[in-house]
């Protein structure tokens, strides 16, 4: 692995210094624009982890009503309530019982209904077996209308959560 890694950093290099020598690159512009315009660069980027404008979900409410865990008022929160009502009612799966600060929470938020929702669940609790620093946290997130019969998979995700 490190001989691949060193051999496309050698790669890069030298599309770098053509790069500078021909003027096409300098002091004031983005490496990783310049990279990311490239035509061997797929142009699918998630917005979200490249972007240069900065998004944070901002986990502290304005108003002291979204304590209780009435969640009929839910979808008239504003995005910042939502977010703190859902942090504050999160079940989290830790690979240990302690009471600990957790470096790393994940989040899966998918329809577990569906095989890439499982599969993203499978990768995430995979990860959990070897990492005694993080906690994981699921979302369920409905593609379709929510009945009792194409919601067996998702229920089942969230008794396992909820007797954990």
């Amino acid at each position: 692995l490190e001989p691949n890694i060193l051999q496309r950093i050698m790669d890069v290099t030298s599309v770098l210094q053509r790069a500078v020598f021909m003027g096409l690159l300098n002091d004031h512009m983005d490496v990783t624009d310049f990279l990311m315009d490239q035509a061997n660069v797929v142009s699918r980027i998630n917005p979200t982890i490249l972007g240069t404008e900065r998004k944070y979900l901002n986990f502290v409410s304005k108003g002291a009503a979204v304590k209780t865990n009435d969640f009929s008022t839910f979808p008239y929160l504003d995005s910042q309530d939502k977010t703190a009502v859902i942090v504050d009612n999160m079940n989290y799966l830790r690979r240990k019982d302690e009471d600990v600060i957790y470096a790393v929470t994940i989040w899966i938020i998918a329809d577990f209904d569906k095989a890439a929702g499982r599969q993203l669940l499978s990768n995430a609790l995979k990860h959990m077996k070897t990492s005694s620093n993080a906690r994981l946290g699921v979302i369920h997130n409905p593609t379709a209308v929510v009945t009792e019969d194409n919601t067996a998979v998702s229920r089942a995700v969230l008794a396992a959560f909820l007797t954990q």
